[in-house]
């Protein structure tokens, strides 16, 4: 996949290494047809791998604060 870089943006980079993750899985992604992607299982993984290992730190930062925001509801 590479490193991020000047050859895309941050949004870019990101919507490349998802769709690398999929390929690996002999599965697709597209923004219009995300499969996998919109079901919650998926999401809940993406937390505990947050929770559990010291990266995805920009995800971190936007799950706290969706989780802040619930809270306030």
């Amino acid at each position: 996949m590479g490193h991020y870089n000047e050859d895309y943006n941050h949004a870019e980079f990101h919507e490349t290494y998802l769709k690398e993750i999929f390929k690996a899985k002999n599965t697709f992604y597209s923004k219009k047809h995300p499969r996998d992607a919109q079901r919650d299982y998926y999401l809940l993984e993406l937390i505990q791998r947050i929770n559990k290992h010291n990266h995805l730190n920009s995800l971190k930062e936007f799950i706290d604060f969706c989780e802040f925001i619930r809270r306030q509801l």
